[in-house]
């Protein structure tokens, strides 16, 4: 697994809905959390009429049973993975964006500050002006309590709603 072959998933997932009688193909929301996060913006970068969530992530090099690999906040990738992680650039792929986003920022994220998910709502902004963030008190990176969870699910499903037709 890589970031491009998430991408790709993500195409032909998107592309499946798209065919679907039951389906209005302009009108469908993407979503995504962490890594997620980055597809979408990547996938929506591709097909501008969408609209999603996304959360950043970072990594840390490591040696692992006389293997490099690298540590995203406690999952072990390989280097390929990293590779096309790194060839990948997200926030440039952002500025192609413009309908609105909803960004979800955890206060005790400890893999995601919140500077990060604000440079992504500071260039979301300028071609989409109702994008927002969204600061969720005491949730982490990945909004794990059923609490966080629901207000998470809220949240999206109110802004999904408020935006999709």
């Amino acid at each position: 697994m890589t970031i491009l072959t998430e991408l790709a998933d993500a195409r032909a997932a998107l592309d499946f809905l798209r065919h679907r009688p039951e389906v209005d193909a302009n009108n469908i929301g993407l979503l995504g959390f962490s890594l997620g996060g980055c597809v979408a913006v990547l996938l929506a970068s591709e097909m501008p009429a969408e609209t999603f969530a996304y959360i950043p992530q970072q990594a840390e090099r490591k040696q692992l049973n006389g293997r490099s690999v690298f540590d995203l906040r406690g999952y072990y990738v390989g280097e390929r993975f990293m590779e096309a992680l790194l060839g990948i650039r997200p926030l440039d792929a952002a500025k192609e964006i413009t309908i609105p986003v909803l960004v979800a920022q955890g206060t005790e994220d400890k893999s995601v500050g919140l500077s990060g998910s604000s440079a992504y709502l500071e260039i979301f902004r300028k071609k989409a002006p109702g994008s927002r963030l969204e600061i969720i008190a005491g949730a982490g990176h990945t909004f794990s309590t059923l609490e966080f969870t629901n207000l998470l699910t809220r949240l999206t499903i109110d802004y999904l709603l408020a935006h999709l037709k």
